[in-house]
């Protein structure tokens, strides 16, 4: 391996999410042998970093580090979200003011860390309208209008009612898009069908583009949360690019 200490490097970093740690590698075992440029992953909450680094003393390295950096995004499709230090809210909101949304979120077990997270980006006015914590499953009924007996018939953790919380969301504020979240973030309160981890995220653009996904994410209370909110935030982005 190439020894870095003391020389003059240049480093480039690919901001990857939805993907697992080992499914992130299995796409990318071919580049995890390289010793020039050497990569690395670097795991984080709700997301994962490869960092691309090399020797700054030739033009035959920096040719390889582009060349890497531009295999890896072929390969990794719209995984990778950005790069550098932008943050996945930042480029959010970046999509959101390209195409002159607004978004509003409905969320239940994240208890309002997405609208956090979108706000948390100055300017954010321009497209965020509202956030409803809908707890209690009487506010999901009352405030975003989800059919009681979706409920009944599905439980308040599932894929229908998330996507009648999206929708409720974005009809209630007058939004282009709505997000919903509904999970279990525990630690109690799971069952052998819905374990502490499930989470299902709904997404509605105008009524015309709708999707629910489901994941298990694994960690405290907090992490879940944390996860949870930064899946919503790349199935926001995701959407955005592949229906552009």
């Amino acid at each position: 391996m190439t020894d870095l200490k003391n020389k003059k490097i240049i480093t480039r970093k690919l901001r990857v999410c939805g993907l697992v740690q080992s499914e992130l590698e299995e796409l990318i075992q071919d580049f995890l042998k390289s010793n020039d440029p050497i990569l690395t992953v670097i795991k984080k909450t709700g997301e994962i970093h490869i960092k691309l680094q090399t020797e700054n003393d030739a033009q035959n390295k920096l040719q390889k580090l582009n060349d890497m950096e531009k295999a890896l995004r072929k390969r990794l499709g719209v995984f990778v979200y950005g790069e550098g230090e932008e943050s996945l809210e930042e480029v959010c909101g970046k999509d959101l003011i390209k195409r002159n949304y607004i978004i509003s979120v409905a969320e239940s077990c994240t208890g309002g860390y997405l609208a956090h997270r979108l706000t948390n980006v100055p300017g954010s006015s321009r497209y965020f309208k509202a956030g409803i914590v809908a707890y209690d499953n009487r506010w999901k009924r009352e405030f975003l209008g989800v059919d009681g007996k979706l409920i009944e018939e599905y439980g308040a953790v599932s894929s229908e009612v998330a996507r009648a919380m999206s929708e409720g969301i974005r009809r209630r504020t007058g939004a282009d898009i709505g997000l919903g979240i509904t999970g279990i973030a525990g630690p109690g309160g799971g069952s052998p069908l819905k374990p502490v981890g499930l989470v299902f995220i709904g997404l509605d653009i105008r009524g015309k583009f709708q999707e629910v996904i489901e994941e298990r994410f694994e960690g405290g209370r907090l992490q879940i949360k944390e996860q949870a909110a930064a899946y919503a935030l790349f199935l926001l982005h995701r959407s955005l690019v592949i229906n552009e």
